[in-house]
Formats: structure tokens, C-alpha cells, sequence
């Protein structure tokens, strides 16, 4: 019996680290999934501590003669694998498309209601064969789009309202739906084909709902690309990440141990300052009805790169007001972290180098800014 234990105490450690998890790290088997948890501070990485570095090597929008000009208002962006920047411009109805040197290669796009117009577009991602996937919230519809401007599908949405979608390499797309009652709100991430019809449901997740409820601060489903066939998503009330196969099904959970970031009363005033700038006149309405939690919730959004990390921001700041962003590895493992101005927020991580979108700089203009990551 004894030896029968060791045996199965061998394999499950082999079987551990074939899955990418490391002695002394918290970890443990569930019906097949694989869930890591990690702690507070980070982990060392073969007995060494990691630290990055950010070292900004490309500005877009703030040169002299681009100024109040190159940008209006950015939506959306994201970064293709030779470095190559594809930015939406909400304001301008444009999709603008940068060299990795910052020059500005073509832009397109037209308002309208009309075929191939756009009426308040949204997002854009980058398809499997590296076209552009269009969400128009204004016309209801997924527009595709090679790097020349030209569409090569428009897919009406019918009832189907989505913050975001994504491409698989099947050509599937995937889709956050939100449904509510009076009681509850429910999260799916949709799997649809390329005609949007529904396929399965890869994720749900399940919240109260209610007057009020963490208005200030609302959860969302967030969901990533992650490698070559999988998925990550998280729901940003929890610390816990998920990562799905195409099918939906569960293979790993990352699991992080946190202290709770406190709503202050300056984060209060700034919320409300942002409200009366957006909303103009309206925030006479919404103001009254604001309900701040005393928390923060521990993810206001994360990002993947080609070598499969994972990047968190945090609602945490450090004593500059600077967030934090959790770095987590290939198997799952909180091994660095790094403060960063938190109006600049992360849109792409490629080959070592970090996008960031800055809603407003110090003059009030929208920027694209790309650093440079160095590893010590």
C-alpha cells in the first residue's frame, strides 16, 4: 500500500511538471484542471527574482505637426506581428495604419449607415489571416477588412450586442453577451460561426444585479487570445484567470492571493470630475445615483503575448499614483510586476514591447506609446 501511495504521489508530480507547475508552488489537480495559486509576492524563477523595465522608444500623436490633428478620440488598437499598429479613431470614424517606426501607412474609413460605413465603431482585433475584425455598434454589425481598406464581409448582428469579438483560427467568433433581470446578470462568452450563428457557450458567469450595483466600478467578462488554440478569461470581481481549449474546456485556473485596493475618497472626487467632463449637462441625472463599494475590484483588465504571460492591471497604485501590473508566466506562475502612469492603459504586448493607449496627455492629446521591456 505504501509503495502503491509513493507511486501515485511520482506520478502526479511528473505529471505536474509536464504541466508547467514547480515544487513549492501551491498547486493541485480538480477533475483534470490544473489550478495554480499564487501568492501576494512573487515567486522566484529557478531561484532568481525577475524585475522589468519600461523604456519608451515610440511616440505617436504628439509631434509638431501632428498635433490636434492624428488623433480625435481612440477607441480601439491593437498590433500585428511585425509591429505594425492598427488604430481605431472613434471621433474620426478612421482606422489608421502605422509602420513600427510610427509613419502613418494609409487610413480609411466613412460614417454612414450605409454598406461598408460605419456609424459608432467600437473595437477592432486582428483575424487568424491577419485581417481586421470590425465591431460597429451604430450599424449592428462585424465588418472584415484587409490592411487596404477593403471589405471582404459585413455581418449583420441581429439581436446580438457584444462589448468585444474575437476570431479563432477556425474562423469562429467569439462574443461576450450580457442578459439581466431585476435580480441577476449573466455573462456568457458565445462561441458563433462565421455567420453568427451560436454554436456553444464556453463561459458563464453569474452576478447580482440591482440598483446601484457596483455602478462606479462594474464587473465585466474579460477574454484574451491565449497561444494557438486556447483562451483565457477572467471575470473582474475574482483574482482568477481561466484558460479554455476551443471547446470550452477548462484545462488550467490561475489563482492570485490579494488585498483588496480601497476606494478613497480622492478616487471618489476623480470619478465624479470624470462624470461631470463626459456627461456634460447629463451628469445632473447620474451623479445622484452613484453608489461607490469600499473596495476596488482586483482586475481592471489584462493582455497575453506570443510566450503565452499574462498581464494584469491592477486597481493597486503606487505612493505616485502609478497602477500595477501583475506579470504572470507560461505555467502560470506571479514572477514580476511593474508600476505605470494609470492613464496610459495597455492594449498589445509583442516580441517584448508593451502598447499602451493614453486617453489624454498632459496637453489633452491622445497618444500610441510602445516600450521597450528589459528583463533583469
Amino acid at each position: 500500500m505504501k509503495s502503491a501511495r509513493m507511486m501515485l504521489t511520482a506520478v502526479t508530480f511528473l505529471f505536474l511538471l509536464q504541466a508547467g507547475v514547480f515544487p513549492g508552488q501551491d498547486s493541485k489537480i480538480e477533475n483534470g484542471v490544473i489550478i495554480i495559486s499564487n501568492p501576494q509576492k512573487t515567486v522566484l524563477l529557478n531561484g532568481k527574482a525577475i524585475n522589468v523595465a519600461l523604456k519608451e522608444d515610440l511616440r505617436i500623436g504628439d509631434k509638431p505637426e501632428e498635433k490636434n490633428d492624428l488623433f480625435f478620440d481612440i477607441r480601439s488598437a491593437c498590433v500585428d506581428h511585425e509591429g505594425q499598429i492598427i488604430v481605431l479613431d472613434w471621433k474620426e470614424i478612421k482606422i489608421k495604419i502605422f509602420d513600427r517606426n510610427g509613419k502613418l501607412i494609409r487610413s480609411f474609413g466613412k460614417k454612414g449607415k450605409g454598406p461598408q460605413e460605419w456609424d459608432q465603431p467600437q473595437d477592432i482585433s486582428l483575424t487568424p489571416d491577419n485581417h481586421i475584425l470590425l465591431f460597429d455598434g451604430g450599424n449592428l454589425r462585424l465588418s472584415v477588412y484587409t490592411r487596404n481598406g477593403q471589405c471582404l464581409s459585413e455581418i449583420p448582428l441581429g439581436t446580438l450586442f457584444p462589448r468585444s469579438a474575437r476570431m479563432d483560427n477556425e474562423g469562429n467568433i467569439l462574443a461576450c453577451v450580457l442578459t439581466r433581470n431585476s435580480t441577476e446578470k449573466t455573462f456568457r462568452i458565445v462561441k458563433h460561426d462565421a455567420n453568427l450563428a451560436s454554436l456553444s457557450v464556453v463561459a458563464t458567469v453569474r452576478a447580482a444585479a440591482g440598483p446601484g450595483h457596483n455602478n462606479t466600478y462594474p464587473e465585466w467578462l474579460l477574454y484574451e487570445v491565449y497561444g494557438q488554440h486556447e483562451w483565457i478569461w477572467a471575470f473582474t470581481d475574482k483574482y482568477e484567470m481561466t484558460i479554455i481549449d476551443g471547446q470550452g474546456i477548462i484545462k488550467k485556473k490561475i489563482i492570485k492571493d490579494y488585498d483588496p485596493a480601497k476606494v478613497t475618497e480622492s478616487d471618489k472626487k476623480a470619478f465624479i470630475e470624470n462624470v461631470k467632463k463626459v456627461a456634460g449637462e447629463g451628469a445632473r441625472e447620474i451623479l445622484p445615483s452613484l453608489i461607490f463599494p469600499l473596495t476596488f475590484p482586483p482586475i481592471i483588465s489584462f493582455k497575453t503575448d506570443e510566450k503565452r504571460r499574462v498581464y494584469v492591471k491592477t486597481y493597486e497604485t503606487d505612493n505616485r499614483g502609478n497602477a500595477f501590473y501583475d506579470i504572470f508566466n507560461a505555467e502560470g506562475r506571479y514572477f514580476c510586476r511593474f508600476s505605470h502612469p494609470a492613464n496610459e492603459n495597455l492594449f498589445a504586448v509583442r516580441n517584448d514591447e508593451a502598447y499602451f493607449i493614453v486617453k489624454e496627455d498632459e496637453e489633452g492629446l491622445p497618444l500610441i506609446k510602445r516600450y521597450q521591456l528589459v528583463w533583469r
